[in-house]
């Protein structure tokens, strides 16, 4: 995983490159190929857009580049939690992310 800046019409996109290795495990091959067709056929806000890919000499896709910090939503918000223990900070932190996530699994 490699990661850069893209620019596209004076904007600075950040951008992730993964590359399939070549010696890489057949299910791996299958699940990346999957998440190849997956991001190029679809366009959401709440999802990372797919800018492209490469085929040939070594396949590769490039992605916009996500906040790692939100990777894990449960140690986030045992985090938020901490942080401002009032209930309502947690339970509004709460509703924004299940109402983000519905949205694009509804898409």
């Amino acid at each position: 995983i490699c990661q850069g800046i893209l620019q596209i019409n004076q904007s600075s996109i950040p951008v992730t490159i993964r590359r399939l290795l070549s010696n890489a495990s057949v299910q791996s091959r299958i699940s990346f190929y999957n998440e190849i067709s997956l991001l190029t056929s679809l366009c959401h806000p709440n999802m990372i857009h797919a800018y492209g890919l490469c085929s040939e000499p070594t396949m590769c896709l490039l992605t916009e580049s996500f906040d790692n910090s939100y990777m894990n939503l449960y140690q986030y918000l045992l985090n938020c939690k901490h942080e401002q223990p009032e209930e309502t900070t947690l339970y509004n932190t709460t509703l924004f992310f299940a109402t983000q996530i519905s949205s694009s699994l509804t898409y």
